[in-house]
Formats: C-alpha cells, sequence, structure tokens
C-alpha cells in the first residue's frame, strides 16, 4: 500500500503526491496531499472510472482512507497471520512535494507498533533514505525492501545519487 502523509501528519493509502482529476472531484483536485489536512482530504470523492480499467466498479463516494481505517479493517478478520506491505512514496529530488523523509520514520512505524502490526509490515521504498534511517532507529525490523528504477541510478549534477540513500555507484564501479 502506498503511503502518504497529510499536513497534519496522517498517513493515508494514495500512489500519488497530489490528487489527479483523473481519480478524484473536489476542491484540491491538483493539490499535494502533503498541503491538505485530512479533513480536507476526506472531502475528496474519488470514484472516477480510470480509463485503463474498464472492468472497474465504482462505489460513489469513494474515500481516500487512512493508514488506520486499513489497519482496522484487517483486525476485524483477527487473523494474526495477516501481514501488510507499505511504501513510503517520497521523492528526494522533489522534497517539497511531500512531509519530510523523517516523518516517515518517526510516525509511521509508532503507529503499526501501536496497532500490532510493526512485525507484520514489509516496508519498501524507491527513497533509500527512508530504509536507512528506518534500519538506524529500528535495527530489529527486518523487513525492508529497497526498489530501484531506472531514475534511481542517474547521478544528479554533482555526481550524488539521491535516491540511493547516501550511495554512490562511482564507489562501487557503477554496479
Amino acid at each position: 500500500m502506498d503511503t502518504v502523509f497529510t499536513s497534519d501528519r496522517v498517513p493515508v493509502i494514495w500512489h500519488d503526491h497530489s490528487i489527479q482529476a483523473d481519480k478524484c472531484r473536489g476542491k484540491y483536485v491538483g493539490k499535494f496531499i502533503a498541503e491538505l489536512t485530512l479533513e480536507q482530504v476526506k472531502t475528496l470523492d474519488c470514484s472516477v472510472p480510470l480509463a485503463n480499467h474498464p472492468q472497474q466498479v465504482v462505489h460513489t463516494p469513494t474515500r481516500i482512507a487512512t493508514l488506520v481505517e486499513v489497519l482496522e479493517l484487517i483486525q476485524c478478520y483477527d487473523d494474526p497471520d495477516v501481514r501488510i506491505n507499505l511504501e513510503t512514496k517520497l521523492d528526494p529530488t522533489a522534497p517539497h512535494e511531500t512531509l519530510p523523509m523523517e516523518t516517515y520514520v518517526t510516525d509511521l512505524l509508532p503507529l503499526l507498533g501501536k496497532h500490532g502490526f510493526l512485525g507484520r509490515t514489509t516496508i519498501q521504498s524507491f527513497d533509500w533514505r527512508t530504509l536507512v534511517a528506518i534500519r538506524d532507529r529500528y535495527p530489529q525490523h527486518p523487513d525492508l525492501v529497497a526498489l530501484v528504477e531506472a531514475k534511481s541510478l542517474v547521478p544528479d549534477a554533482q555526481g550524488a545519487y539521491p535516491w540511493l540513500g547516501g550511495l554512490n555507484l562511482a564507489h562501487y564501479g557503477g554496479d
């Protein structure tokens, strides 16, 4: 589940940093979720049929769920074997689009622990800074997955690799 934070530090399940018109209707379409409070996010109706998914069944209105809402739904099934996979949605080259990376470390993992999911969660990210910070703060959390896409492997103007959490491929022969 892709996770981003609202301006009032509530993690919501949403793929993008912003609200797209092809997915949602409402006053805040086009805004970054990090600029919106949870109350504002909950006014959006995200039941717009997606063009590439003609089989989709639309339920109106569809609201963006909070992580806590999803965890509570899972708890209703009372199955301790259910695991979740969270992706932290950050872009180190566009920090203005999300809350700071540290929020994902200081807020997300304690929330998972409070609801009994810390040991049942895999956390993945294309932005490896998050994974390094989680490993530093929660060394016992074993399930971290570093994701890679082509843009992760392209150095910036200073020769650094912002997606790789401090690693520089030049130090490893580019491999």
